[in-house]
């Protein structure tokens, strides 16, 4: 932030910044779309926080609503996607804590499946952290 005061004068400054801000505000809420692709393939929401995904959405509403009151495009735009993707966030977790709860049984073909699924999944996200 520092190089702009150097690089950038006035309204260009502005922009510049306020484009940075937004571009890494997005990255922030998609962050935790990666988990989201975890949960659909494995049919389950163990590797989904949901106060993470809660509290996503609840910080982008309230700074959407700041925007709104300002009339600041550089904090609205952002947060108006941070909106959209918790909600898809909460919606998966809500669609899959159902099927996660109900596939409890364990005992069928498809539970042991999908408990292989999952232990496959773990196993492989433990290799990448791994490397």
């Amino acid at each position: 932030m520092a190089i702009t005061l150097a690089v950038f004068e006035g309204d260009s400054r502005r922009t510049f910044v306020g484009v940075l801000c937004a571009t890494f505000t997005i990255a922030m809420y998609a962050a935790p779309l990666s988990v989201v692709r975890i949960v659909i393939q494995t049919k389950s929401i163990e590797y989904m926080p949901f106060l993470l995904s809660f509290s996503l959405l609840v910080n982008a509403t309230v700074w959407f609503t700041f925007a709104m009151l300002l009339k600041d495009y550089y904090i609205l735009v952002p947060n108006t996607v941070g909106i959209v993707l918790g909600s898809l966030q909460l919606l998966v977790y809500f669609m899959y804590k159902k099927m996660s709860s109900s596939s409890m049984a364990g005992d069928t073909k498809e539970g042991t499946e999908m408990h292989d699924l999952e232990q496959s999944t773990k196993l492989k996200l433990n290799n990448e952290n791994i490397v």
